[in-house]
């Protein structure tokens, strides 16, 4: 028996030591499903979370839709959180488990009145996770999944996350900025606004939202997934589309058919 905690990444941390076997999975799936208010995003109809992304290129004054970064196989990201110290301990753990969880979940797609409802879709609650799955297709360019967390007061890193009390003039909820040279990644830059007043269930999807764009996706123009502008989605996770497009991304065709952002 367990007191049910809408920090679902803590819970699913916690109870995955205990729940060993897929039928465990399923009744924690069941559990959390029926209790959806509190897993997943709370939705407000009249604010939902909106995104921000630029990505603005050093060598000329061309703006990319998409880059990617290029690493080789030992290379690691320092990702620096900064003004941390407005969040809660529990709040900066729950950052920290979005960007090195390994965790996924399974549900079938009946779930969400998906055409072939026989079929399930794999969710991965951390971007470690489905970048380790990503890396299991050969691709051109090395896929960053190893990560240096770092808590600073300066802006140093390869992907800061600044942490503001701040409510953005247009809305949104999170804004990532992408600088390129010789048209890849050399530093993403993510800001979070009004965290003082955000929900963990909020905090962590719009860190696992911005944090893709700082891997290099855009906005993905389907209503339901993670990257969508306006986050909607019932479960804010990263999804096989999205790690399809990280593969996509990475094998060197930034502008192939990608199965989400068409």
């Amino acid at each position: 028996m367990f007191i049910y905690n809408p920090i679902y990444g803590n819970l699913v941390l916690k109870l995955k030591n205990l729940l060993n076997s897929k039928i465990h999975w399923y009744v924690l799936l069941s559990v959390l499903i029926i209790s959806l208010s509190g897993f997943s995003q709370s939705i407000d109809a009249d604010t939902p979370m909106k995104s921000n992304f630029l990505t603005s290129n050093t060598d000329t004054d061309k703006t990319d839709a998409t880059a990617s970064w290029n690493l080789t196989p030992s290379d690691s990201l320092t990702v620096n959180l900064l003004n941390s110290d407005l969040l809660t301990v529990e709040q900066y753990n729950a950052v920290v488990y979005v960007i090195t969880s390994v965790d996924s979940i399974e549900l079938n797609d009946d779930f969400f009145n998906k055409e072939n409802s026989d079929s399930k879709s794999k969710y991965y609650l951390g971007w470690t996770g489905a970048l380790n799955e990503a890396q299991k297709n050969k691709s051109v360019n090395t896929i960053p999944s190893n990560y240096n967390i770092l808590r600073s007061s300066v802006g140093d890193g390869d992907i800061t996350i600044q942490f503001s009390e701040q409510k953005d003039p247009l809305g949104y909820s999170g804004y990532t900025q992408s600088i390129l040279q010789n048209d890849v990644i050399v530093q993403s830059r993510i800001t979070i606004y009004d965290v003082d007043h955000m929900r963990i269930s909020d905090l962590t999807t719009i860190v696992r939202h911005e944090f893709g764009h700082a891997l290099g996706l855009d906005h993905s123009s389907t209503p339901d997934d993670l990257m969508a502008p306006i986050i909607l989605t019932a479960l804010p996770y990263i999804s096989e589309c999205d790690v399809y497009d990280v593969q996509v991304l990475y094998g060197g065709d930034e502008y192939a058919n990608n199965a989400c952002t068409t």
